[in-house]
């Protein structure tokens, strides 16, 4: 989804069956629409010389799941992030469960901000409501000016380009129904299987066609062979500030595509290529004062030395381990296994229509405009549900893929 030196953000969607919002104009003749929803956001981010790794599902929507390793593998924290936890801080690197309705996880270091909050969407077989996630990335920097460009089916909008991609028309079969093909063909740099990390079954690998991670100099993407650019003449000259997500503010389940500010701005200019010389240190000040159901009762302890060892003592039970499952259902379907599998027949929507429609219109007016209608129609119909204007649709993957 987003992915620059040292921090990469993948989602992994499901293939669900939903309706529109009842204030959905094409809710008139849309019966039913099957596309896709993201049901999980994996992080892995370098800070001073720290592996940390953040998961975040449907199966735990009021916490997250964050472990941090040294160089060489020694596990310095393991532990759940909840509300009421303090803020866990590695070298630039903040993590913190915020309250919201109901939570937001943030995620930040100097250049970037990335938001991970529990949504719902309407089941089409009897219109109740279902979980899945939404997810918001923030320039905090100008992407402009970095020696490694960011990329991904949200982060490549970030070089303030608006290209509009193939999109979705919502035209319902005879019985209503309308099944999302649309991958933002024509908008973002290759074809969405491009997207698919190489190791579907590590939902934290880094590597795709367009890798970042291990990146000190990276070119924007290339836009030769996508549609002209629609403000080609006036490019912004700073990125800083803007956004993208798929986010839906609407109550009544659909997916409202608005402009979005960033009003966190950093305090320095951000650094060329990553740094990863300084010393390791982590701090958890303080024990968390509310608790959740299954979140672990004990906190680990952290030496607040410059260079920790050993692991965490008061390790929480119940954490997930290796990808998660959520339980089946009968609407949606949700394929347990992460392995690559053969295209279903009307076309797995994975990052399509709601990648497309949703962060179409939220790369905030630049990367709104720009990964907007790019992954707009792509992230859009595939996270929304309801995708705005801009369905640079990626709905036709294999259901359970893990994207970047």
């Amino acid at each position: 989804m987003h992915q620059v030196a040292d921090m990469s953000v993948s989602a992994r969607f499901m293939d669900t069956n939903f309706t529109l919002g009842p204030e959905d104009p094409r809710a008139v003749l849309v019966k039913e629409v099957h596309g896709s929803q993201l049901a999980a956001v994996y992080m892995k981010v370098i800070a001073n010389n720290i592996l940390v790794t953040i998961e975040y599902s449907i199966a735990h929507p009021t916490k997250a799941w964050l472990q941090a390793k040294t160089a060489n593998g020694a596990m310095l924290l393991d532990t759940w992030v909840g509300v009421g936890f303090k803020p866990i801080t590695v070298g630039s690197l903040t993590v913190e469960m915020k309250a919201a309705q109901p939570v937001s996880l943030d995620v930040a270091n100097d250049d970037w901000r990335v938001t991970v909050k529990p949504g719902t969407y309407r089941d089409a077989a009897d219109g109740a409501r279902k979980p899945r996630v939404d997810l918001g990335i923030f320039a905090l920097s100008d992407p402009l000016v970095n020696s490694v460009a960011p990329h991904g089916i949200l982060g490549q909008g970030f070089d303030g380009l608006r290209i509009d991609g193939k999109k979705d028309n919502y035209e319902p079969n005879a019985d209503g129904v309308f099944t999302t093909t649309a991958q933002g063909e024509g908008a973002i740099e290759g074809v969405m299987e491009d997207y698919m990390l190489a190791d579907q079954a590590d939902p934290f690998t880094t590597a795709f066609r367009f890798s970042r991670f291990s990146k000190t100099q990276a070119p924007p993407r290339d836009t030769s062979k996508l549609n002209a650019p629609s403000n080609a003449a006036t490019r912004p000259s700073t990125m800083k500030g803007s956004s993208a997500d798929t986010i839906e503010e609407d109550a009544a389940g659909r997916r409202l595509a608005t402009s979005v500010e960033c009003t966190e701005v950093p305090t320095h200019a951000p650094t060329a290529a990553p740094i990863r010389s300084a010393a390791p240190s982590i701090t958890q000040t303080e024990a968390p004062t509310v608790t959740h159901t299954n979140t672990p009762t004990t906190q680990p302890t952290v030496t607040r030395s410059n260079s920790p060892t050993g692991v965490p003592s008061g390790v929480p039970t119940g954490r997930p381990t290796g990808t998660p499952t959520p339980s089946p259902s009968k609407n949606p379907t949700e394929t347990p296994t992460l392995s690559p599998t053969k295209k279903p027949d009307r076309g797995s929507h994975t990052v399509s229509d709601k990648v497309s429609d949703t962060v179409s219109d939220r790369v905030s007016d630049t990367v709104s405009d720009t990964v907007s209608d790019t992954v707009s129609d792509t992230v859009s119909d595939t996270v929304s549900d309801t995708s705005t204007d801009t369905d640079t649709s990626t709905d036709n993957l294999p259901s359970p893929e893990v994207l970047g």
